[in-house]
């Protein structure tokens, strides 16, 4: 039963408020892409880290660095956090760092979109951008930079390393994996990751091959990188927060029984149709690991599951693959399909006749109106000008203000409007009676003379 407040000020315990915003850090939800994955005989659910507090899975592992680090007393309050990061690890640093009172600045790499570094700055972080061409081993690269700090400032400034760093795979092979199997109730037969550090990858299948021997772990990495193979040809690609030029160490290839490499047009044109079609606002490397996913589990069967883990959030991405502009700008936008039709019909004769009534109905939106005449003439014929009568004053003989009988007296008592004389010696009604249904314009009230408000 639910806790209540039971005086002011004082909450009975349990009612469910996290003292911190890092205790919101996973049991994220699992969720069926019925949509996208309609075309499987097997079941396809995602794993939706997108909704960890930071906006990615990273949140889990910097957690899990930090909480080790300080366990192990390599840190101390008031050091500074270092990290090499494509943009989530150091969104997660920061959030963490700045909720326990650490310094923390990062080295990402140019590529990197500017909303990362917005949301590094706003958590507090430094940020300091490298080349994103140089080699990972390079002194510029953003990996050789945040070892330079830590040799320029030994004691106080500490480099996680997140490709190293065995609490990387740790957080996900106790935390992770395990609330898969839970909220899979034990059924998962394959699962989908696309590689960042390895990390994520390495312990979630290490603790799911322990439960299920028979598990299918698939790798996920673009076109370009060569964790899938170090004999892969290198290259530029757009997805970030995934894929490198190096192994880490954190990575254990091992353990996957297959890979899918995939494109960046497929990757975010499949985020989009995440965001579209099932409504889940991810990024562009959860594209890259559905577009994967798609392809290795034609081989299940119906009643076999797929597991797919959706990294990261939409909020880092908002100027570029959500973009139409950007997108358009990188030659990868391509006709937007029409939204799926969520109810299925038989194809019957009477479903067919219905389809092209309404085709028809459509179709006659966009034509112009017929017209009561059988022919059409294009030529103008201008409107008759309009007649005017002449506009005639009464002529009345010059007189005073007042008429004789009233001067005779001093007394302007019964005077009347209509019987009095405008200065040219005409009586206002009369004037107003003339012009008013002229179009002058004008109307008469009050005794005067006014300009209509309608003309």
């Amino acid at each position: 039963m639910s806790s209540f407040t039971t005086t002011a000020g004082q909450l009975a315990p349990g009612e469910g408020i996290k003292e911190s915003i890092l205790e919101c850090v996973g049991q994220t939800p699992m969720v069926r892409l019925g949509r996208v994955g309609s075309g499987l005989a097997c079941d396809l659910v995602a794993k939706c880290e997108f909704m960890n507090p930071g906006g990615s899975v990273k949140d889990r592992i910097a957690l899990q660095m930090i909480g080790d680090a300080e366990r192990f007393g390599r840190i101390h309050h008031g050091d500074t956090i270092v990290e090499a990061s494509s943009g989530n690890t150091g969104i997660g640093l920061a959030l963490v760092s700045a909720a326990k009172g650490y310094r923390c600045t990062i080295t990402l790499p140019q590529k990197m979109s500017a909303e990362k570094v917005s949301v590094l700055k706003a958590l507090g972080a430094e940020v300091i951008r490298t080349p994103t061409e140089a080699a990972w081993d390079a002194p510029e690269s953003h990996i050789g930079v945040a070892r330079r700090l830590v040799r320029e400032n030994p004691g106080t400034v500490h480099f996680l390393d997140q490709y190293s760093n065995p609490s990387n795979p740790k957080a996900h092979e106790s935390g992770t994996a395990e609330e898969i199997w839970e909220q899979c109730n034990g059924r998962v037969d394959m699962i989908v990751m696309a590689t960042g550090t390895g990390g994520t990858l390495s312990g979630i299948a290490r603790c799911l091959k322990r439960k299920n021997p028979r598990l299918v772990v698939v790798g996920v990495d673009p076109h370009g990188s060569i964790m899938h193979d170090d004999d892969a040809p290198r290259g530029s690609y757009l997805v970030e927060g995934i894929g490198y030029d190096f192994v880490p160490k954190v990575l254990d290839r091992s353990i996957i029984d297959r890979w899918e490499v995939t494109e960046d047009r497929e990757s975010f044109q499949m985020a989009r149709r995440l965001i579209r079609e099932e409504c889940l606002l991810v990024g562009g490397s959860s594209g890259a690991a559905v577009a994967g996913a798609l392809r290795a589990a034609r081989v299940l069967n119906k009643g076999q599951r797929c597991v797919v883990l959706l990294p990261d959030s939409i909020r880092n991405y908002l100027t570029k693959f959500i973009s139409d502009d950007w997108m358009a700008s990188h030659g990868l936008l391509e006709p937007v399909a029409d939204v799926p039709q969520l109810i299925s019909e038989p194809d019957t004769e009477p479903v067919r006749k219905r389809r092209k009534l309404s085709k028809r109905r459509r179709l006659a939106k966009h034509q112009p109106t017929p017209t009561a005449f059988s022919t059409f003439s294009p030529t103008f014929t201008a409107p008759a000008k309009p007649t005017y009568t002449p506009l005639t004053i009464p002529a009345t003989p010059t007189a005073s203000r007042f008429s004789s009988s009233t001067a005779s007296t001093g007394s302007s008592e019964g005077h009347s409007d209509s019987e009095s004389s405008s200065a040219c010696g005409v009586p206002p009604l009369a004037v107003a009676a003339a012009l008013q249904g002229h179009g002058h314009g004008y109307d008469y009230l009050g005794g005067g003379l006014r300009q209509s408000l309608d003309v």
